[in-house]
């Protein structure tokens, strides 16, 4: 298996150059981001990718979801990886600002 499982340098050509990811920035709803934030972003995901998916992929693939009666069993790295994505704010991401309150909190 390779040591990596995803190419930085191609992923941020895509982001960067192709899709021009910083152009969003024009839009209110990312007026408050700059390269910084995005680049931030991009860090953090890359790093929960690297932590939490990537060493569990390979035995997720080899047993993936089934339905149990009536449940869904999942790999047991999932709720450690959703519990990763909900304290990061990686759940709720496209609410927007102004709606923020006790109700969704960031």
């Amino acid at each position: 298996m390779a040591s990596k499982f995803f190419s930085e340098m191609n992923l941020r050509f895509l982001l960067y150059k192709v899709f021009d990811v910083a152009s969003l920035t024009r839009y209110d709803t990312y007026k408050e981001y700059d390269g910084k934030i995005l680049d931030m972003v991009l860090k953090a995901a890359m790093e929960l990718a690297e932590g939490l998916l990537w060493p569990n992929f390979q035995e997720m693939d080899k047993n993936p979801p089934e339905l149990v009666e009536d449940q869904i069993k999942v790999h047991p790295s999932v709720k450690q990886f959703l519990k990763e994505c909900g304290e990061g704010g990686w759940i709720g991401t496209g609410i927007p600002f102004e709606w923020e309150d006790s109700n969704f909190p960031r």
